[in-house]
This record gives C-alpha cells, structure tokens and sequence, in this order.
C-alpha cells in the first residue's frame, strides 16, 4: 500500500492511500499533478480531472512519513547552502524556471524535525505546499 499525505490551508491534513506501484512512482505522480495544479492556475485551465468513487474504509497504520516534500516560492536564499546550514540533507533539489521557486525532498522527519524546518524555511521564502509520503 502507498499512501500520500496532504498538508493544506484549504482543507486541512488529508491523507490518501491505496495499492500502489511503490515510493518513486507515487512520489513522482504526486509531483506531476502538483505541477499541473501550479500551472493551471496561471492558465486557468482545469488541472486534473475528478472523479468520486464509494471505496471501503480501510484501517490507516501510519509508521511515519518515509518522505517529505516541500514546494516553495519566493525562496530569498540558495536552497542547498540553507539546508545545509539546518543539518537537513535533500534526497533532491529542483530549481524553477523562475529562481525564486524551488521543490526539495527529505528522508523521513521526525513532526518535531518538520515543524522546526517549516518554521525555519518561513523565514525565507513562502511554503507553496508540503507532501508527506508513507509507504508499507
């Protein structure tokens, strides 16, 4: 089972899960619709398309997030130097086309790690959006 934990201002924690293909590609299918979200937005295109379904309630066994996400946006530092300087080590920085957007993933964060580098990165750039993964 994967699963994708979703943080928003709009909707509050959410959490998604299901059989999946495993970490990497969740993780870059859960990147591709955020990017189609981001893009849409300028565009006013729809991002995605919805659909609903009645699935069963299943059990949720969270261990942990294996992996953390961040997009940002008006980031005023160099993004590596930073989370150097906070001990963080990324699995992945990716610049925008723009300089002052970037997207960074992280190994597993304890909440107390993640909130502590939440608040830190606030400090120098807008946090656009942060995905926390689990995976079985």
């Amino acid at each position: 089972m994967n699963g994708v934990f979703v943080e928003s201002k709009f909707i509050g924690s959410s959490m998604f899960y299901g059989p999946g293909a495993g970490a990497s590609p969740t993780a870059a299918s859960v990147l591709t619709d955020i990017l189609r979200i981001a893009q849409s937005k300028e565009s006013n295109d729809p991002a995605l398309q919805m659909c609903s379904s009645d699935l069963p309630q299943g059990e949720l066994i969270r261990k942990g997030p294996t992996l953390n996400y961040f997009v940002l946006t008006n980031c005023k530092v160099d993004i590596k130097d930073f989370l150097v300087k906070h001990q963080v080590n990324p699995l992945m920085i990716q610049q925008g086309i723009e300089n002052d957007e970037v997207a960074f993933i992280t190994e597993r964060l304890s909440e107390t790690e993640k909130k502590s580098l939440k608040g830190q990165v606030k400090q120098v750039s807008n946090i656009k959006q942060i995905l926390s993964i689990w995976e079985d």
